[in-house]
């Protein structure tokens, strides 16, 4: 058995309790609620269950990877790279000993944390993505798609997977990007019967002092294996039979704002392909497993996804999406512009955040840092980030006279305490929510053929207590 520090053994419990009461709260409301259709006059009993909602979350990953390989091919992306990045020493508070029997506060560890982590991994990927869009004189574009997976360790650092798929003849710049981006320090490459596999740095002492740690790239030779690559990987994350484990991975999730899965767009809403699964019968899914047919490649190469919108002055445009010219399935999704007030609940991490610095700051004298300043940007959409850089501006301008028009002008100047000026923000928070405006869904229409087979409208949410409609 593996054991584990006393503090990452009561971390994990706090994770664990998370998820559960999370799991908790949202059963016990799903049990107040019925589904009602108003048409035939049937109700129907919701349920939520964690261990199916993630196996339809594997299910559907598997599905979207399928269909974006298939769409690569169709682009002529022939080529698949498997990717791996985990990042170096200093982020890993625990690490595993040498024969794999504990787990083991780590020397090097530099008291990152899990979402710092996080941060640091989509930053490298987002880097890498800003290289493969650049178009000038120089070079040219990279068309590429990808389906990444965050994937939880035993330690509970994150490391990411990705499915990169290119076209054969950017493979070697795509390499030379990847190389650039994580600064590597030493390079194997290891052939394999099957692919090629490139390894960086795997030597801790050469590459003590940068971010990220171990990288392989492994080029696939059959992009339609890419998919199992990545099953293989985060299979077990997802579809556990051990609901404690699912219960930390959840729990991980939601305390350090993790997004599991992030793919290439898929063309089609995934609130409209679900609904279409739903409506298409045992025997054409039977016989679309028998051709070896993707039902999500089925289901967006068979619905036209129309949008209709009214805006605000009642004036309503129309928009199809995919102009397909023998559709099976017709979807037309009905919006309507409103002008909204940002809730409460939008505003809780941030709050909490700068409820946190407050606290210490004022026990101490402290000044606030530039970690401080950054934690509270990743809780901030634009907007809020316009209005505290504004704070900032006219506060510390009176004080330093000091230029500040970005985040970073700001944080070149944390020096100056701001615990007033979070405040502000915070009172700024509770006292003026903003007027946002918004495009809510009314209506979903599904058609097969020229057949009405799902109106949104015909089904309505009901509360019961115990057997009485409320």
């Amino acid at each position: 058995m593996l054991k584990i520090p006393k503090e990452l053994t009561e971390y994990k419990q706090k994770l664990n309790k998370l998820s559960k009461e999370k799991e908790e709260k949202q059963v016990n409301f799903i049990d107040t609620l019925r589904v009602l259709n108003n048409k035939t006059g049937e109700i129907f009993q919701l349920s939520y269950d964690l261990q199916n909602e993630y196996r339809k979350t594997y299910i559907d990953l598997i599905q979207k990877s399928i269909f974006i390989t298939s769409e690569s091919e169709k682009q002529n992306l022939d080529s698949c790279l498997f990717i791996t990045l985990t990042l170096n020493s200093q982020f890993h508070k625990y690490k595993q000993n040498t024969d794999k029997t504990e787990i083991i506060e780590n020397k090097n560890y530099r008291n990152y944390s899990v979402k710092d982590s996080y941060k640091k991994l989509n930053e490298t990927m987002r880097n890498m993505y800003n290289e493969f869009n650049k178009n000038d004189k120089y070079r040219n574009k990279i068309d590429y798609k990808f389906v990444k997976v965050i994937e939880q360790h035993k330690t509970l650092s994150p490391h990411l997977h990705l499915l990169l798929f290119v076209n054969s003849e950017d493979v070697s710049r795509v390499i030379e990007i990847v190389e650039r981006k994580i600064n590597y320090t030493d390079k194997q490459i290891i052939k394999t019967k099957d692919n090629n596999k490139i390894r960086y740095n795997s030597n801790y002492k050469k590459n003590v002092n940068n971010d990220i740690g171990r990288v392989e790239i492994e080029q696939i030779r059959d992009i339609k294996k890419g998919v199992g690559y990545l099953s293989k990987y985060i299979k077990k994350q997802f579809t556990t039979e051990n609901k404690e484990d699912l219960h930390l991975l959840d729990g991980w999730k939601r305390d350090n704002k993790i997004r599991l899965i992030t793919t290439s767009n898929i063309n089609i809403p995934k609130y409209v392909y679900k609904r279409i699964n739903n409506l298409i019968d045992n025997k054409t899914k039977e016989q679309l497993i028998k051709e070896e047919i993707n039902i999500l490649n089925y289901i967006v190469e068979n619905t036209q996804l129309e949008y209709i919108t009214t805006d605000l002055q009642n004036n309503i445009t129309k928009e199809i999406k995919n102009n397909i010219t023998n559709f099976v399935y017709k979807v037309e999704v009905y919006k309507t512009e409103h002008k909204k007030r940002k809730f409460e609940e939008d505003y809780t991490d941030l709050k909490e955040e700068i409820n946190i610095i407050l606290r210490i700051n004022k026990n101490k004298s402290w000044n606030i840092t530039e970690k401080d300043i950054y934690r509270l940007t990743d809780y901030m959409n634009k907007e809020d980030l316009d209005f505290f850089i504004k704070l900032q501006k006219e506060e510390i301008e009176e004080n330093l006279f000091c230029n500040i028009k970005t985040i970073e002008d700001l944080v070149n100047n944390y020096e100056y305490s701001m615990l007033d000026l979070l405040e502000d923000l915070f009172e700024y928070l509770d006292n003026n929510l903003r007027i946002i405006t918004v495009k809510e869904i009314e209506n979903i229409k599904i058609f097969k053929g020229n057949e009405l087979v799902y109106n949104k409208e015909d089904f309505e949410v009901i509360g019961v207590l115990g057997d009485t409609e409320i």
